[in-house]
């Protein structure tokens, strides 16, 4: 065949080249970035150096537990607040009371608590949670009367247990925030006990919240060498000559 002057890279079979990408650049740890040299933990599929799997179990379980709840709570609470306007504004814009929504505020809730909790968890970030999922949607539920009370219109009519000669406009402001105090936190129950449905949404969203903030479980495992040599290619068998046929 003719040489048309280039000259082809030989190519070889006995030795395998690496090329590019994760294996040639090596193991990276996922919290620092820096490439591990010589030993490595995993914990969730993912690598971590010596200092940064201590730094992940020291900032979990050091501190003050008190102020953890703290940010928990408040952390919770303002994932609470946001959750619940989310709610409002579906139903103000829509027309409609969407239940579904109520589970977006147990995923944020759960999610704000978590967070400020530095990732820990436990049983009693969970009730955290709950508790809060419960009074997002409570005050979710009670928006319309909320927005009536600011305004001056002191509407109460939501709660369904004023009596019906009763006059909104006569109700002191300071009557009508006690009202809100005490018997928005029962609209759950309220909506719950006219609809079923509304049982297994306001149940979802509940459960959400419980279910993101269990206790993480910091189980790395480990330590894994980076540079443990791979298992040997098997050789690759030679080309022999066929043998002659008889006759040719």
């Amino acid at each position: 065949m003719a040489n048309t002057g280039d000259s082809l890279p030989e190519i070889q079979f006995d030795k395998v080249q690496p090329v590019g990408g994760a294996g040639a650049a090596g193991v990276a740890c996922a919290s620092c970035q820096k490439p591990i040299g010589d030993f490595y933990f995993e914990w969730g599929q993912r690598p971590y150096c010596a200092p940064c799997k201590d730094k992940t179990i020291a900032a979990a379980t050091s501190g003050w537990g008190g102020w953890r709840l703290m940010k928990a709570v408040i952390f919770g609470v303002i994932a609470g607040g946001v959750g619940a306007l989310i709610y409002w504004g579906v139903g103000a814009l829509t027309g409609y009371e969407l239940g579904i929504v109520a589970i977006v505020v147990g995923w944020l809730v759960g999610v704000g608590v978590k967070v400020g909790s530095g990732g820990r968890g436990g049983w009693l970030y969970q009730i955290v949670a709950i508790l809060l999922t419960y009074l997002a949607i409570a005050w979710a539920y009670g928006a319309p009367m909320i927005i009536s009370v600011a305004t001056g219109e002191y509407d109460l009519s939501q709660l369904g247990s004023l009596p019906t000669d009763s006059q909104p406009t006569e109700m002191s402001p300071l009557t009508a925030i006690v009202i809100l105090l005490v018997a928005v936190p029962t609209l759950p129950v309220l909506v719950a006990s006219q609809s079923p449905m509304a049982i297994i949404i306001i149940g979802i969203a509940l459960w959400q919240a419980w279910s993101i903030c269990r206790r993480t479980q910091f189980n790395f495992a480990g330590p894994f060498s980076v540079s443990s040599p791979s298992p040997p290619m098997p050789p690759v068998p030679s080309a022999s000559p066929s043998p002659e046929q008889p006759g040719a």
